[in-house]
């Protein structure tokens, strides 16, 4: 019997529409909320505190009411303190000052999408002491290709005069055209503007900006042992560091506005994962507060000003493909294809394949398709397509299984 093409190209369609809504399903039935924690340090006691489901709990495990827990994060909640007239005067022998207090809290967090995005390759420059109040947007926007290159917005034109300048500017640095990549934060709703952060294309390390209408280009020296991935350009008024700076090897630094020193955040004891984790760093007038969140745990670290180490935390959970109905989904299903991974802010083909056990179950789908095959009335002899058929299902398991079913080439129409 002639092999039918057009039947196995339905099979594969169909197991790979399978592949992405049967696990879904089951996951919609059978979801299980993983317990995850909130982490934080109290500046007030010097020790970590806990948000868990709505529960507030201090080191010891000690439930707390949310009055009492805001009490104990002054810095944080000190709004809501300052209303209920419940600020203290003083913190560590610190006397409170609201407007210090807000100008050293910073807070950001980098997902692992942060590394994987679709980005236009052109750039706002904004104007770094333009003597405005506010930053404005400019004319022109510009790429990095042969020379940095500005284009007006308005008219799609080449600024030749913006071009020139920069672009000398850049070759007198030793910068090598193209860019490799570009680090900014292009947006005016900032208090003040950096320009951006460039990695040529022999991956030396820039800062460009534009001071009064003319080029400030500064070469960074970079850290023998640091490969530059990314970089979080943060403008705030503390004016500590410029940013996060992220190496390839998961390690991140402070870039410092004291001579673009690279300062270790002692990425190594937080076990970060640029792909997978989520990274959070807080700071406060005494503290910065590192927090990894992983799938299965979190780990935390606190440092003082001078970045010593303080404190640290860590604790892990079991992931729901840990628990019974993961075991239960890896045995089920032998792979599952995602166009979304949640790593990334691309559409992409994601397989997570399953446990060598899914070959026993496997092996059970291959031998009902086999006694389906020689039951009574059946044909007993196996054709070709039949032993393609056993193969389709012993490797792709209940999706193959629930295909060659549909598309059983002996039906009779």
């Amino acid at each position: 019997m002639p092999i039918k093409i057009s039947r196995y190209f339905l099979i594969l369609i169909s197991i790979f529409i399978l592949s992405i809504f049967l696990p879904k399903f089951y996951w919609m039935l059978f979801d299980v909320n993983v317990p995850s924690t909130s982490v934080f340090f109290s500046s007030l006691d010097n020790e970590f505190t806990f948000i868990s489901k709505g529960v507030y709990t201090d080191i010891n495990g000690n439930k707390m009411l949310r009055p009492d827990y805001e009490k104990k994060m002054p810095l944080r909640f000190y709004r809501q303190l300052t209303l209920d007239n419940l600020m203290p005067d003083s913190i560590q022998n610190w006397e409170v000052d609201i407007k210090q207090l807000r100008r050293n809290q910073v807070y950001f967090r980098i997902n692992a999408s942060f590394y994987n995005k679709p980005e236009i390759q052109l750039f706002p420059l904004f104007e770094s002491q333009s003597g405005r109040v506010n930053l404005e947007n400019p004319a022109e926007y510009f790429r990095i290709n042969k020379g940095m290159e500005f284009i007006t917005a308005s008219t799609n034109s080449i600024n030749e005069k913006l071009t020139g300048k920069f672009t000398e500017a850049l070759t007198k640095m030793g910068f090598q055209f193209p860019a490799k990549d570009i680090f900014g934060n292009p947006t005016t709703r900032k208090p003040f503007d950096e320009g951006y952060f460039v990695l040529d294309n022999n991956s030396e390390f820039y800062h460009i900006k534009m001071v009064k209408n003319k080029p400030f280009v500064k070469k960074i020296q970079v850290p023998d042992n640091v490969t530059i991935k990314s970089m979080k350009v943060l403008e705030n008024n503390l004016k500590e560091f410029y940013g996060l700076v992220i190496s390839e090897d998961s390690r991140f630094y402070f870039l410092s506005y004291d001579n673009y020193k690279f300062i270790d955040m002692h990425s190594e004891m937080t076990n970060y994962d640029h792909t997978t984790d989520q990274l959070i760093i807080l700071c406060d007038v005494f503290h910065r507060t590192l927090i990894v969140n992983k799938d299965n745990g979190i780990n935390a670290l606190v440092t003082d000003r001078n970045y010593d180490i303080v404190d640290q935390y860590s604790k892990t959970w079991e992931t729901k493909y840990e628990l019974i109905q993961g075991t239960i989904s890896n045995i089920l299903f032998p792979f599952t294809t995602r166009m979304f991974s949640g790593k990334s802010y691309f559409s992409e083909l994601n397989i997570k394949f399953s446990s060598m056990i899914i070959f026993f179950l496997n092996l059970i789908l291959v031998l009902i398709i086999y006694m389906k095959n020689i039951y009574p009335g059946q044909r007993k002899e196996f054709t070709i397509m039949d032993y393609f058929d056993l193969l389709i299902v012993f490797f792709t398991g209940i999706y193959g299984f629930i295909s060659v079913l549909v598309f059983n080439y002996k039906n009779k129409h």
